[in-house]
């Protein structure tokens, strides 16, 4: 990387400030004295003015508001934004849809491509693409499916994101078929197993070249449960297989489990910066940063080396330190020191 008094600066807007993401990207790029973050929100209640410049404190439309994109583009070109970091999930497709417009102002937003982005936010086409790069759960619509077919328990989910329903476990034919009727459900195979959570960096396009992995046991879910950061081969490759399959750049988290026969099985995928990031600090590398300095043309090492193993006190205390950050900042726009 070139030395600190020639990296020339940069403004870079971060959404969702209310976030653990956003509070994630914000406690990253701060420490860089070439940046200036500007920090949005949606929500006009989740500023605390007595604690922030307001000349860095934005209220945008939100994701799915039509004005959205044109909005947020406007802002950019008044701000001499440079960098745009979204971390909502209604933020990333039309998003991805306006890259092309906001490069014209000489505006990089670190957001997956349009035709892979929608490919993770569609779960039966997900699993369709990936089907014969890693393995992936049997899926099939609960409206189409045949009950007595399928070994119990299964999963239900929606077949998209952004659907305000959660993950439910089905113990039976029975309670199968009451859904059958569903069309906007998906079902799965049960995967009993622990829990892998892989976020990866593609520093150089959607080659991956770093990644943390963290395991965790299959019934906690929370971003705040036990983890372990660890290396495993096999983990590894499955998600880096997995972000190069799709042409993911930049950052994406990507969820595994074991099934009854201890293989790896895909979960999820999602591109873009996690509530969960935070935790891959413990291994040694600031995904944020490395991601940020790509966009911004700087020079990125072709791979970066993580510590061994980080124990699960070491991603407690980031935890209790990382909450501590969220509740003070959780509603506020930050600016870099």
């Amino acid at each position: 990387m070139s030395p600190l008094n020639l990296v020339p600066p940069s403004t870079i807007l971060v959404t969702g400030a209310g976030s653990r993401a956003a509070a994630t990207v914000i406690r990253s790029l701060e420490r860089d004295p070439s940046i200036t973050v500007i920090a949005a929100e949606s929500d006009p209640g989740a500023a605390r003015a007595d604690t922030v410049d307001g000349r860095h404190r934005l209220i945008v439309p939100s994701g799915d508001d039509p004005h959205f994109v044109l909005h947020l583009l406007d802002v950019c070109i008044d701000r001499g934004v440079d960098v745009l970091i979204p971390t909502s999930g209604n933020e990333l497709a039309p998003l991805a849809r306006a890259i092309d417009r906001f490069a014209i102002y000489g505006i990089r937003i670190l957001v997956a491509p349009e035709e892979a982005l929608a490919c993770t936010f569609n779960k039966f086409a997900l699993a369709i693409a990936l089907e014969d790069v890693v393995r992936v759960p049997r899926t099939e619509f609960a409206d189409r499916t045949i009950a007595s077919s399928w070994r119990y328990p299964v999963i239900a989910r929606p077949r998209t994101d952004g659907v305000a329903r959660d993950v439910a476990i089905v113990d039976s034919p029975e309670a199968l078929r009451e859904l059958s009727g569903d069309e906007e459900l998906l079902i799965q195979e049960y995967l009993p197993g622990h829990e892998y959570v892989v976020d990866v960096l593609a520093t150089h396009g959607p080659a991956a070249v770093v990644d943390v992995a963290r395991v965790r046991p299959h019934e906690n879910v929370d971003v705040a449960a036990p983890n372990d950061a660890i290396r495993d081969d096999a983990i590894e490759t499955f998600a880096r297989r997995v972000v190069e399959e799709l042409g993911l750049p930049f950052i994406s988290e990507i969820r595994l489990r074991l099934n009854a026969k201890g293989e790896p099985v895909l979960v999820d995928v999602t591109p873009g910066i996690s509530d969960s990031l935070a935790l891959n600090g413990c291994a040694g590398l600031d995904m944020v940063r490395r991601a940020v300095d790509g966009l911004r043309g700087l020079e990125i090492p072709a791979s970066i080396e993580t510590s061994e193993v980080t124990r699960s006190h070491d991603l407690d205390a980031t935890l209790a330190e990382f909450d501590v950050l969220f509740h003070e900042v959780r509603h506020v726009a930050m600016v870099a020191a």
